[in-house]
Order: structure tokens, then C-alpha cells, then sequence
């Protein structure tokens, strides 16, 4: 359903697209996501990001477009697009002559998909400002924000369903689903910064690059996104059974992955096979030198592999190995680009 090669036919790309982003459309609407451990319950994000990589002139913005319209009437409002935010306008602000609170586009826009278009992990007033990166990726992360600000507060509460957003005695505090979409034609193994890194680890990849053949296709066969619409419930619990069946699928396929890269890039690893229980090993000992530094990076991408899997059983109520095998290769793939990154410019 969903591949990662590149110069697939411009058809598979759309069909790719369509169906990655059909499920991160449905999440907006799941408020509630509950996994069930040794009868013990434990709430993990609900909603999935996602981020579409591709160069100038490969219809990103169109994309985009696509899906601003779905779902909304034809002559209504559709979704914004943003080019550029900051953190004020992210999660609201306070002013300083009449101490009212002013509500960010987060609380906006919280029964709904947040779309970016032209991500720049330089740009969006994010580089020079590390509050707006780290308001970003709080949201992005669990959907709670939360800071004190050294002024005073005309009370402002405001709850709907599950989420809030209140701004008293100087303390701003958000609670929200932020389900994203970025698109960039920055390369993955570009990105250099922390904050960039850690933006794309809170998302489900997809790279691609048509070329000219396949935009030939694309402008005369006239390919489009085919967005499905999924009927999700505000809250799903998995249960201890489904949990185990997919975290046991997530860590074998990690595994596999992880063996098959080592044994082609680094002749240490020639015939040698690093199971994921030798990689929490790995993980836990702070002492790990640069040489095991790519082994330790599928130590944290398991979990954020797993939690995307959860999402998307949540939406399909399917185990759909292929699909989550690909979902694992997805982020694999880019997990490697940002790792080689990361381990050339550190010591």
C-alpha cells in the first residue's frame, strides 16, 4: 500500500500519498488512544504527522491543496495552509497593555489537521527561536503545552470535550491534537539541527521524486489524490493481546532492517546479527562510543515506530503486517539519513 522507492510510477506515488494521508486525516478524529499492559492502562498521542520530502516542481504544494479542500464544502472555508508561524501565534498570546489573552492556532484549529507547506527547519521563525521549537514539538509530540509568563493574566478558561486552554496567574497551559502535515524539498540528510531531527522522528515519512516520464504521466493521465474517508470513534483502547501481536511484529521487522544495514555498511557487522534486546543493552549503558551510535538510534526509533502502528490499527482495526512493515521501512530509511548526520558532525 504504501512504498518508499524511488521513481515509482507517478499512479503508485498518488496512491502512496492517498493512503498515508487518509489515515492521518482520521486520526484528527480519534481523541483517545489507550494500550492495554499486564491490565494497566496507559494513553499514548492519538494522532499521527506526517511529512512529504520531494524536490522543486513535484506537486507538494498541489498535495496540500487536495487536502485543505477534503471533506469541507465546496464554497465553505477550507484548511490554511501555513508558510510561517511563531510561537505566539502557535499557542496564544497575552498583551501587555490589557493582560487579555488572545488564542493561538493550536486551540483553533484543534478538531482539525494543522498543514505546513515549504518546511524549513531554518525558516518558520523556528532556527533563531528555540521557544517556538520546543512549543512545536511539545504539541507534536503529546498535544500539552505549557509555560509561565512574567506577566499578568485576565483568567481565560475555555474546555472542549477532552482539550482545554487556559491562561491564569501567568501560567498559559494547552491541551490539544495537532495531527500535521510538512512538506519540504529539504533532504533529509541535510538536516542538520537537533530541532529538525527530532521534528521528523515525530512523523511518518514519505520521500519521493518523480521524474520527467512520470510528470508526464501526472499532467496527461491527470492523477489525483483519492483521499478515503475512515469512520473512527473518539477513543479506542487496544488491548493486551493486539499490543503484544504488534510490538512483537515492530521489534522483528526493526530487526531485520537493522541487520540487513549493518551487514552492508560497516564490515564489524559481516555475519553478525544485533538483536534488539543486545541493542536496549546498548542503550542503557550512557558509555556507547560513536562506532555503536546508528545501533542505538533503532533503540529509540522502535517506540515512536510502535506508537505509529498503534494509530494506524486504531483507525483500520486491522493487523496489517504488510502495511506496518512498510510504515517500519519508512522511517527506517530516514532515520538512517538523519543518523549519518548526526554522527558525522558529533565526535
Amino acid at each position: 500500500m504504501i512504498d518508499n522507492r524511488f521513481n515509482l510510477e507517478a499512479k503508485q506515488i498518488f496512491t502512496d500519498i492517498s493512503d498515508l494521508l487518509s489515515y492521518q486525516i482520521a486520526s484528527a478524529r480519534l481523541q483517545k488512544l489507550t494500550i492495554i499492559t499486564d491490565g494497566k492502562e496507559q494513553e499514548i498521542r492519538p494522532f499521527i504527522n506526517v511529512i512529504l520530502r520531494a524536490p522543486l516542481g513535484q506537486v507538494k504544494t498541489s498535495i496540500l491543496h487536495e487536502v485543505a479542500k477534503f471533506g469541507k464544502k465546496e464554497n465553505g472555508p477550507h484548511r490554511k495552509i501555513m508558510n510561517k508561524i511563531t510561537e505566539p501565534a502557535l499557542v496564544g498570546s497575552i498583551d501587555t497593555k490589557s493582560h487579555n489573552f488572545t488564542v493561538g492556532f493550536a486551540w483553533q484549529n484543534r478538531n482539525d489537521i494543522s498543514l505546513f507547506d515549504e518546511f524549513d527547519a531554518g525558516g518558520y521563525d523556528f532556527y533563531s527561536r528555540k521557544q517556538t521549537h520546543d512549543a512545536l514539538l511539545q504539541l507534536l509530540e503529546h498535544g500539552y503545552y505549557e509555560k509561565k509568563v512574567g506577566i499578568q493574566t485576565n483568567s481565560f478558561v475555555v474546555v472542549d470535550g477532552r482539550n482545554y486552554c487556559r491562561a491564569q496567574d501567568g501560567l498559559i497551559s494547552l491541551k490539544v491534537n495537532t495531527p500535521s502535515i510538512f512538506a519540504t524539498m529539504n533532504r533529509f540528510d541535510r538536516m542538520k539541527s537537533d530541532f529538525a531531527r527530532a521534528l521528523i522522528t515525530r512523523t511518518i515519512p514519505y520521500e519521493y521524486v518523480m521524474n520527467i516520464e512520470e510528470l508526464f504521466q501526472l499532467i496527461n493521465k491527470g492523477y489525483r489524490l483519492e483521499l478515503k474517508h475512515f469512520e473512527t470513534p473518539k477513543e479506542i483502547t487496544i488491548n493486551d493481546s493486539m499490543r503484544y501481536e504488534i510490538s512483537k511484529f515492530v521489534k522483528e521487522e526493526l530487526d531485520v532492517l537493522q541487520n540487513e544495514y549493518s551487514r552492508k555498511t560497516s564490515s564489524s557487522y559481516l555475519g553478525k546479527k544485533t538483536t534488539l534486546n543486545e541493542q536496549f543493552t546498548l542503550f542503557e549503558n550512557p558509555t556507547y562510543t560513536s562506532q555503536d551510535y546508528e545501533t542505538q538510534l533503532k533503540v529509540q526509533l522502535y517506540m515512536r515506530t510502535v506508537g505509529d502502528c498503534f494509530r494506524i490499527y486504531a483507525i483500520t482495526n486491522t493487523l496489517d503486517r504488510i502495511l506496518f512493515a512498510k510504515i517500519c521501512k519508512l522511517k527506517f530509511n530516514v532515520q538512517e539519513k538523519i543518523g549519518k548526520v548526526k554522527q558525522k558532525i558529533e565526535p
